[in-house]
């Protein structure tokens, strides 16, 4: 081929695109002034089409940036969270000293572990204390994590115990973002930390920290960050990163026999069973937000084909109104790809001017949301909307333009223009046209219907809840947390003190401390060897886990928990020896079917009364022992 076929070729592809584009402006002309004659159905159109599409894209951008959303870690596939399974706590539990150190001798899966805890600490300052949430880890988290501070550094393994790394927001809200924060100090529960580094803003770990704290509202961020030593005693959370090309279940079976191995050397300490593995991912968002994100996307799809169908029935109707007009185009030359084209493309128009107003519509929605309920969505701080949101708000505008339209577009193409020119006037609505129009009325029908049913059952659940007895009374109940957990070891004539103050307050019927407030998903589990009553064999086989929960006196009278049998907490009960407990029904139900409880002397104390039940976790959870 010589070079001037070539260059014709070449001028041929340009005039053909040229003219394709001129033919669309021209389309798309038309369709404003024909929108300008029908101003109602125009607006109505781009009311419905925006209502579904901002539904469906503010409900994308929370499911994007909580679940299709890898975490912003470096390889987040090989985080997991790692927990010892007991009898008593068979999901898992966090993980002793003795058993960490094993894993980090013994075991081959894993690149690195590291522990850590959550804390509400004082921050001190000029205008008095301010709570703030500290994580306090071994000094490997960052390096495990893979995540850079953004100023100074992070920590060492010879750092000493009173440095911390802070968070962005916490160095731009708590200290107005001093460009010289590295190596200042800061005062936490009265002592000095030297602040040695600056994580960036996406940087969360971990997510939804006071949430874990027994008696503190739920905050979003941690705060910052502070070392502490191998632990010891207790069980902190764990979390390793598996090494390249290990599977989750092969390393969940190694540490398993590990654990089972330090049963054999020590069984009268141990009684882990086994040890469970998580993804971080599945830990940060679990399926107790999954799933109801998935149901609201179902929910919103359905709407957005609910608006699919109202805006094609009613562009059926404008297309009644107009077969004269669309006859006199097709008998004047216009062919069949054509005028498809122009109801295409007056389609297109329609739901791109519904997807901009649907998008301001979720950008507001998703604001107002985030402001409300950011402390109950874990990674609140990563929904955005970025290049994904906006993809999906164009996939969804072109799914809605093409679905609205092809009805119109197929009719137009199929449409005799005879028959229409010498009927007269504007025609009626053809065979088929009345059939697609009566198929879209049942379908609306049955897509209302689901919405209808799910809100039904929503509302009938609400209600439900409602109206369970949780075993308390919350109405004109105040509550209030003063910042420390109380313990046998801890002097409980403070506590004794301000309950008393505040219940000679006017307009005070009671009041009294707790350690946790009932309904917080929190709390500590008891062991067959913790509490048994005397006399009775222990089964170890057959472990009895009991709640435990510290209070004073007023408590029961202050949330109207009713005193069934005996007697309830007087102020001398804590100075006197032996110790006295209340236990509730579930445990006289469970440990006493047969006997009568008060008096009996247990591991914990004796029994001076038995109390009605309180759910303590969830409302819709049976009351524990």
């Amino acid at each position: 081929m010589t070079i001037t076929g070539l260059q014709r070729m070449s001028e041929a592809s340009h005039d053909r695109w040229r003219g394709w584009v001129e033919d669309l402006v021209q389309d798309l002309h038309y369709a404003l002034r024909g929108f300008a004659g029908n101003k109602w159905f125009a607006v109505t159109a781009v009311v419905t089409l925006a209502l579904g599409i901002g539904a469906n894209t503010a409900v994308f951008s929370v499911v994007s940036g909580l679940v299709l959303r890898p975490l912003p870690f470096p390889q987040p596939d090989r985080l997991v969270q790692v927990s010892v399974t007991t009898p008593l706590s068979p999901q898992g539990a966090g993980v002793g000293g003795p058993d960490l150190e094993a894993f980090r001798t013994q075991g081959t899966s894993f690149a690195a572990f590291c522990a850590y805890g959550v804390s509400a600490r004082y921050l001190g300052g000029a205008d008095g204390s301010e709570r703030v949430m500290a994580a306090g880890a071994e000094r490997g988290l960052f390096t495990l994590l893979g995540v850079a501070p953004i100023a100074g550094r992070t920590f060492l393994p010879d750092d000493p115990l009173s440095v911390a790394v802070i968070g962005q927001a916490f160095w731009n809200e708590r200290l107005g973002g001093n460009p010289s924060v590295v190596g200042s100090a800061i005062t936490l529960d009265g002592e000095p930390f030297t602040v040695i580094g600056v994580m960036p803003e996406s940087f969360q770990f971990p997510y939804g920290a006071a949430s874990l704290l027994p008696g503190v509202a739920s905050e979003a961020r941690t705060d910052l960050w502070i070392p502490f030593a191998q632990p010891t005693r207790g069980r902190p959370s764990v979390v390793g990163r598996l090494k390249p090309n290990v599977h989750l279940r092969a390393a969940e079976t190694e540490l398993t026999v590990i654990v089972r191995r330090q049963v054999s050397q020590a069984p009268e300490t141990a009684r882990a069973t086994g040890v469970r593995l998580v993804p971080l991912s599945d830990v940060v968002v679990g399926a107790s937000v999954r799933r109801p994100l998935f149901f609201l996307f179902s929910a919103v799809g359905i709407v957005l084909a609910l608006a699919c169908a109202n805006v094609t029935n009613l562009s059926l109707v404008r297309m009644t109104l107009r077969r004269r007009e669309v006859a006199v185009r097709a008998a004047l030359g216009a062919s069949p790809p054509r005028l498809v084209r122009q109801l295409l493309a007056e389609s297109l128009l329609l739901s791109l001017a519904g997807g901009i107003v649907g998008l301001g519509l979720a950008k507001w929605a998703i604001a107002r949301m985030m402001l409300l309920a950011h402390a109950q969505i874990p990674r609140a701080p990563e929904v955005s909307f970025d290049w994904p949101v906006f993809v999906f708000s164009a996939a969804a505008c072109t799914f809605t333009g093409l679905a609205s339209g092809l009805a119109p577009a197929l009719i137009a193409r199929r449409l005799d223009p005879q028959p229409v020119l010498q009927e007269g006037g504007h025609g009626t609505m053809g065979v088929g046209q009345r059939r697609l129009r009566d198929a879209l009325v049942v379908a609306e029908v049955a897509l209302a219907f689901v919405l209808a049913v799910g809100g039904v059952l929503l509302v009938r659940e609400l209600v439900r809840l409602q109206q369970t007895d949780t075993g308390l009374v919350s109405r004109n109940v105040v509550t209030f947390h003063i910042g420390q957990r109380m313990t046998p070891r801890t002097d409980t004539r403070q506590y004794y003190e301000i309950a008393e103050r505040v219940a000679q307050l006017p307009g005070v019927r009671a009041a009294g401390f707790t350690q946790l407030l009932p309904l917080q998903n929190w709390g500590w589990t008891s062991s067959s060897s913790d509490f048994r009553v005397r006399g009775r064999p222990v089964i170890p086989s057959s472990p009895f886990a009991v709640e435990l929960r510290y209070v004073t006196p007023g408590y029961f009278q202050a949330l109207g928990i009713p005193i069934r049998r005996g007697r309830g907490f007087t102020a001398s009960d804590a100075r006197d020896r032996p110790p006295v407990i209340l236990i509730n029904e579930a445990l006289a139900r469970r440990y006493f079917p047969n006997d009568d409880p008060v008096g009996k002397v247990t591991t914990r104390g004796t029994i001076v009364g038995v109390v009605g039940d309180v759910r303590q976790v969830n409302i819709d959870q049976s009351a524990a022992p």
